[in-house]
């Protein structure tokens, strides 16, 4: 999934795409037999971000599905 993101973003930029940063984040959770994810929530400032992903993190382990991956990533905006 990773490389497939590289390649994706190196393909925008060549096309003279540009990526900005918004100040905001998104919580992800992320299936670990598929490595993709299956929610997004946000986007969030900073410290509320945090709070989500936390929240998520016990509902799902309350859920015994502690496999699952709680990701905060930055919340991006593409412009060409």
């Amino acid at each position: 999934m990773q490389e497939q993101l590289r390649k994706a973003v190196a393909a925008l930029i060549a096309k003279g795409m540009t990526m900005g940063d918004t100040g905001q984040f998104v919580v992800l959770s992320i299936d670990p037999q598929t490595d993709n994810s299956k929610h997004a929530y946000g986007p969030f400032g900073g410290p509320e971000a945090t709070v989500v992903a936390d929240q998520l993190r016990r509902n799902l382990d309350a859920d015994d599905l502690s496999d699952v991956r709680v990701e905060v990533v930055p919340w991006m905006t593409w412009s060409g």
